[in-house]
């Protein structure tokens, strides 16, 4: 039974190998580095630009925008990797194998979660040379979880979907909602003009049920870090509980789609 767990886990860090090689056959990581070059050259650009706070400016919008990056890269990377696997059947060889499915997908988890770090920190080099500090550290750590989580709601949408546009749809979706369910929430329990009735308060209500199931991904690397600081312990804390949480309840959702199809 032991001499099986270690085949198994064996196996897992052979499907992470592979996941992250073919992330340096597609020349990403020079990709990367082109992006994290402009980004830099933004960086300078905005601190001729700015009077006040120049420091904080700049890194707030490098910070924003390399946000987006790393969200386009890693859940574009999940979806044609899973696709082009599938298209190939390279996953039927592999399932082929005396494995389990569990083993296949962590495999591929443990692979892109790599890239995920990977990506982040690539990307924040030009932040951290911009504001070196503590906070900023921070900040990158926090970006790296929320990735961790938009690298496992790519997996479950792509083994749920087996295309690219309703998945990529799915995850745009996601992550849009888990970003900005704080502010509709909050717009939908303060509005500017009374309103009252049954309707207001079933919209309040379906709001609070949704922001309770989605993680709150506005609170994981916020800009605010970067211009004036981490607030407390807390907060970076709270960011690495909801990154565990969700990782396995995603991967759950995974696990049981995988078992459930005939592949």
């Amino acid at each position: 039974m032991k001499q099986n767990s270690i085949t198994q886990f064996n196996i897992i860090l052979h499907i992470a190998r592979f996941t992250w090689m073919e992330s340096t056959r597609n020349r990403l990581f020079l990709l990367l580095s082109i992006a994290a070059v402009s980004l830099g050259l933004l960086g300078l650009f905005l601190g001729d630009l700015t009077i006040t706070e120049s420091q904080s400016t700049q890194a707030i919008v490098v910070g924003s925008i390399l946000r987006i990056i790393a969200f386009l890269t890693i859940s574009l990377f999940v979806a044609t990797s899973m696709l082009r696997e599938r298209s190939d059947r390279q996953i039927d060889l592999l399932l082929a194998l005396p494995l389990n499915r569990s083993t296949y997908y962590w495999g591929k988890w443990l692979g892109f979660a790599l890239l995920a770090i990977m990506v982040s920190v690539i990307l924040c080099i030009p932040l951290l040379i911009i504001s070196p500090s503590l906070n900023t550290l921070l900040w990158v750590g926090s970006l790296c979880c929320e990735l961790l989580i938009v690298s496992s709601i790519s997996l479950l949408m792509l083994i749920t979907f087996n295309q690219l546009v309703p998945s990529m749809l799915g995850i745009i979706a996601f992550y849009t909602l888990a970003r900005s369910l704080n502010v509709f929430q909050l717009i939908a329990e303060n509005p500017i003009q009374e309103i009252g009735g049954a309707a207001h308060g079933v919209i309040v209500f379906i709001l609070k049920a949704i922001n309770t199931i989605f993680p709150n991904l506005d609170q994981f690397a916020p800009g605010q870090w970067l211009a004036y600081g981490v607030p407390s312990v807390m907060e970076p804390l709270n960011v690495l509980l909801q990154t565990v949480i969700y990782c396995g309840l995603l991967s759950a959702a995974s696990l049981f789609d995988l078992y459930r199809k005939s592949l």
